[in-house]
């Protein structure tokens, strides 16, 4: 029996650009999950009074709150629209190779768009 060679650094591998997407999908859910929970909290204390308000935004002009921010607004934008173009093609849409890389790198360049955006209102 021959045994075929077995690549196990994932560094090495070509993902075509639809793989990437898809695990970007994933991470950002990850990211979502893990940043939710401090943000509302952030915002309960916040809302309760003008003590609380006050240490709220002296927290978030951090440079470590900005960048958790940042990185939660790409989080979301990322999310939404990769959400958008799994159910398009849930719907039956963009199924082809061609077009589900396109669609991949339109979710790519919307996200990297109004992320710059989100980025410039929070800094």
């Amino acid at each position: 029996m021959l045994k075929q060679p077995v690549n196990l650094n994932l560094f090495t591998i070509q993902f075509p650009i639809t793989a990437l997407s898809s695990i970007s999908h994933r991470i950002s859910g990850v990211i979502l999950f893990f940043l939710t929970f401090p943000f509302i909290s952030l915002i309960l204390v916040a809302i309760q009074s003008q003590d609380g308000f006050d240490y709220a935004s002296i927290l978030m002009s951090h440079f470590v709150m900005k960048s958790a921010l940042t990185l939660y607004v790409a989080a979301i934008v990322y999310h939404f629209f990769s959400g958008l173009r799994h159910l398009t093609m849930d719907f039956g849409y963009w199924e082809t190779l061609k077009a589900s890389r396109y669609s991949a790198m339109g979710v790519y360049i919307l996200f990297l768009a109004v992320t710059i955006f989100f980025s410039l209102l929070i800094w």
